[in-house]
């Protein structure tokens, strides 16, 4: 998840459905601290996943995937922080250039309903001008073996929070992983 690396080959992200949407996760995900900016900002997000079917239904295979997304910030501005909001059907780990920021509470294959418990990570630092948003996302079978099909899928919603010292600083921005997100069926290290 380095922050240099080039993604200029991957595909962008498939968009499964907006977060209330899809019947898989529809009402399903709980965020311990629902003041959050972030938080607030997720009911407008997409789940977003790779463009794979398993050829069984609508859902892929066990599989990880990265995702990344490159947030300029906007003409004026100082990004100093975000809070972000994420979940992932199954688990994760969260990247700010190139700096693990945090992940899922679940790890294992066993645990496939750790996704409802999604996660805010404040005052994450940032660099001024650009930011590298990326996630290491894992997809397990729904039965806990080792393959079948099962739901995949990662929403998250990003708040950019600006330096107030100068005029223009002004209120957040908010991104989410979207299908402008990139995305590949393979990780090379």
């Amino acid at each position: 998840q380095n922050a240099d690396f080039d993604d200029s080959s991957w595909s962008p992200s498939f968009v499964v459905g907006p977060f209330s949407g899809p019947a898989a996760w529809a009402g399903q995900v709980q965020f311990s601290d629902s003041s959050s900016p972030s938080v607030s900002a997720i009911s407008s997000a997409n789940w977003i996943w790779t463009d794979e079917m398993s050829g069984v239904g609508e859902a892929p295979g066990p599989s990880s995937r990265p995702f990344r997304r490159k947030v300029v910030t906007p003409s004026g501005k100082i990004a100093v922080s975000a809070d972000i909001a994420i979940t992932v059907d199954n688990t994760f780990t969260l990247y700010v250039n190139g700096q693990p920021v945090g992940n899922s509470p679940g790890s294992q294959v066993t645990d496939t309903e750790q996704w409802e418990q999604g996660q805010v990570f404040h005052s994450v630092s940032l660099s001024p001008d650009s930011n590298i948003f990326a996630v290491f996302a894992n997809n397990f079978a729904a039965d806990g073996t080792a393959s079948g099909p099962n739901a995949a899928g990662l929403v998250a919603a990003i708040v950019l929070n600006f330096a107030t010292s100068l005029p223009d600083g002004g209120p957040p921005s908010t991104h989410t992983l979207s299908s402008s997100s990139s995305a590949a069926t393979t990780v090379s290290t």
